[in-house]
């Protein structure tokens, strides 16, 4: 793809960083977890986690820091990331289908449809 400006897009690298992966189809419901019940400091634990699990195998570069962001390797992601986020509720002693029924009926008592009244 051209810019406007004359030069080239960079190709992808293979990293992503989560709110990107948290959006594929690849990372399941743990992704609508980690975008729409997790707090922040809650997806920092997660990053640290995942963080941590990449520096055990030095020889390989699962992740880095660019662009004021850890970025992961897509196929680093689809390996652990959903179990990450379900420890990381384990470790929360949170439910996560409960939490995410909240957040859909919270949700749904937003909108429109919920304040009709049917005969």
């Amino acid at each position: 793809m051209n810019y406007a400006q004359g030069g080239y897009r960079s190709k992808p690298d293979g990293y992503l960083h989560l709110q990107n992966f948290a959006v594929t189809k690849s990372s399941g419901l743990a992704g609508a977890l980690f975008n729409y019940v997790m707090t922040s400091r809650q997806k920092d634990i997660v990053e640290a986690s995942l963080l941590e699990i990449a520096e055990k195998d030095p020889d390989r570069n699962f992740a880095h820091f660019k662009h004021e962001v850890w970025r992961f390797h897509k196929a680093f992601l689809r390996e652990h990331f959903k179990s990450v986020v379900y420890g990381a509720f384990k470790l929360f002693r949170r439910n996560a289908s409960e939490l995410m029924a909240i957040e859909i009926n919270r949700e749904y008592l937003a909108t429109q449809v919920a304040r009709l009244k049917f005969n």
